[in-house]
């Protein structure tokens, strides 16, 4: 298997906010486009019969300055789901695989890897754990993106 690269993403890759910032060598850094709060307990079992899934209310972020141009998510300690700006669109050969940037790391945050495929893509949302809490600003690169070719 051989990594996709530099622009060869924009090929799988729709709504990259800037190229520059995100493209990365063999790395394309996510970017967050909306933050759900995980509520109450679900409940899955092996037939589906019983299956309850929580509630996950989106959250709206807010300007910390009238005149900003994006707002924030200030977080409270807890599990979240993080909905991305990118849409990705991978082959039938490829696999993606989606592990936190050591910036969110360092903020007190984890976002668990995904491995993705082609059937996968549809409505990404990862799973985002804030330990202490943690301010996130619209738009921020909290992940990266590897596709993996056969």
């Amino acid at each position: 298997m051989e990594y996709i690269k530099n622009k060869d993403f924009l090929q799988y890759v729709k709504n990259i906010i800037s190229e520059k910032h995100q493209i990365k060598s063999h790395e394309l850094h996510l970017t967050v486009s909306k933050i759900f709060e995980i509520h109450n307990k679900g409940s899955i079992d092996f037939g589906g019969s019983e299956e309850k899934k929580s509630q996950i209310p989106q959250l709206e972020p807010y300007k910390k300055n009238p005149k900003d141009k994006y707002g924030w998510w200030e977080l409270e300690q807890g599990l979240y789901y993080v909905k991305i700006n990118e849409k990705i669109s991978i082959k039938e050969n490829q696999l993606g695989i989606i592990t936190p940037l050591k910036r969110t790391i360092d903020a007190g945050a984890i976002i668990n890897t995904e491995i993705i495929t082609k059937n996968d893509t549809n409505d990404l949302k990862l799973s985002f754990f804030a330990f202490n809490g943690i301010d996130v600003k619209e738009n921020a690169r909290i992940a990266k993106l590897f596709i993996l070719e056969s």
